[in-house]
């Protein structure tokens, strides 16, 4: 089964190289180097590269090189350090077996600018000593430089390790950092890129408006493909771009080509794994191969291996559900622990309302929990059709955070849902439940407003408004 993991013989993790600088903010430039050797295996088909997210676990562990790799379903491991004084840069590195055998070690003590020489060099020393052959095209890719900049480089590297947290502050910082690069070079395509993705993450997040963002990710993804046609995170941040804008055959082509390019990034085979799991014709087939590849590159991820629990249980794979579940709980949320442990037990047992028993208990003992309050609120929805318990519990949620947007949503449909018109009126006349709202959105609630009160003639009215805009892809698979 394609869920299972495979160890490749020709599997490896790099591992968070060590920072030895005296300088007190250069970890930064350790873990870009780490990174950047990391992407250069990476593209190279004939290799399976684990994604630095599960490697960071390691980050000054006492863990062996056999635990690691036995952890990591990995062959080989690379480590090394980073010492960096001023314009100068002494970087060791050395690839050990899975058994702990050293198979090759290197020392390089270089000037700053030659620090693409030296990642470059570990890169290829690390494929000729697992006796890889290489095509004309992947030895073109280890030869290349993202730029000639060393300035700009570090400038690129600061931003991406900020963009990492995914905050507001730092996805706005990193754009700066990335534009500070494109300064010092006008031709460096991977930062256009990651200011593009940068944007994506702030609309997906809601930190900004959806139609802003995505004239800034059109700019910026078009240029970097234009500088540099290979450019990996552009076509990844297109893909995600159109599947929300309902244009499901370029999102997959553009999926499709970003995997081609790098077939190591576990990031875009869980974004492509959404696209199955989301589309309008639900692929649940797919939707598992996508989450076990990108598990398999990222196996200590845990929105990975929760997107895996669920795509198991969508192909009908219980038990193994069960067995991934009990083996990555300690990454799991308590929230999320409830969520895939009701599920599985009312599967299991073959009673849903299980679901809901087990809910009831976890909010007697945390009543002023927002999330298990809402959780439990969607199963009685879901499950037993019971509105007004359903209504019960969003109101208290809502009553307490009235100006949170997931709690005046929810509870205006649950006012729909139990036809209390009057209620649901009085807030779509009231300008601060109003302003919580998009355009696109407020188009939505009075439409689904009429249509709940069998008003067709006025609802008709707000599907004609959203026809031209991005929900109508949405409106067309769901009227």
């Amino acid at each position: 089964d394609v869920y299972k993991r495979q160890i490749n013989r020709h599997s490896i993790a790099v591992l968070p190289f060590d920072d030895l600088s005296e300088e007190s903010d250069s970890e930064w430039f350790c873990d870009g180097v780490t990174d950047e050797i990391l992407t250069h295996l990476s593209k190279i088909k004939g290799i399976r590269v684990i994604s630095k997210t599960s490697t960071n676990h390691f980050k000054n562990s006492n863990k062996t090189i056999p635990e690691i790799a036995k952890e990591l379903g990995v062959n080989y491991i690379v480590e090394g350090s980073v010492r960096k004084h001023k314009n100068n840069v002494l970087i060791t590195a050395q690839l050990i077996k899975a058994t702990d055998e050293h198979i090759w070690a290197s020392k390089y003590s270089e000037k700053l600018d030659n620090i693409f020489k030296i990642q470059n060099d570990v890169s290829k020393k690390i494929v000729k000593q697992l006796k890889i052959v290489i095509s004309p095209e992947e030895e073109k890719i280890l030869d290349e430089n993202p730029t000639d900049n060393i300035e700009a480089y570090q400038m690129f590297l600061k931003g991406r390790a900020i963009a990492d947290s995914e905050t507001k502050d730092d996805l706005e910082k990193s754009i700066e950092l990335f534009k500070r690069a494109i300064v010092l070079d006008s031709n460096y395509a991977e930062s256009y890129a990651e200011i593009a993705h940068s944007y994506l993450l702030l609309s997906g997040k809601g930190y900004m408006n959806n139609e802003d963002a995505k004239k800034e990710i059109k700019i910026f993804t078009n240029k970097a493909l234009q500088i540099k046609s290979n450019t990996v995170r552009a076509y990844s941040t297109l893909a995600s771009l159109y599947c929300s804008d309902g244009n499901y055959e370029k999102s997959k082509k553009n999926f499709k080509k970003a995997i081609v390019l790098n077939p190591n990034d576990a990031t875009t085979h869980y974004l492509f794994a959404d696209f199955f799991k989301n589309k309008p014709l639900f692929d649940a087939k797919n939707w598992l191969i996508q989450i076990s590849i990108a598990q398999q590159l990222d196996p200590s991820s845990m929105p990975i291996n929760n997107n895996l629990v669920w795509a198991l249980l969508q192909n009908g794979k219980i038990r193994e559900a069960e067995d991934l579940f009990n083996k990555m709980k300690f990454l799991f949320t308590p929230i999320v622990q409830l969520q895939l442990l009701s599920t599985l037990s009312s599967l299991k047992n073959k009673d849903r309302t299980e679901t809901i028993r087990m809910y009831e208990k976890a909010v007697e003992k945390e009543p002023n929990n927002d999330n298990l309050r809402l959780n439990l609120a969607l199963k009685y929805n879901t499950i037993t059709n019971d509105y007004k318990k359903m209504l019960f519990h969003i109101k208290k949620v809502y009553d307490v955070n009235p100006q949170k947007l997931y709690a005046a949503h929810r509870y205006f449909y649950a006012l729909l849902y139990n036809k209390r018109f009057s209620e649901a009126k009085e807030l779509v006349n009231s300008p601060k439940f109003m302003t919580l709202f998009s355009d696109e959105m407020k188009a939505w609630l009075l439409l689904d407003y009429h249509y709940y009160k069998d008003e067709s003639d006025k609802a008709l009215n707000y599907i004609e408004e959203l026809k031209s805009n991005k929900y109508y892809s949405c409106l067309l698979y769901t009227s």
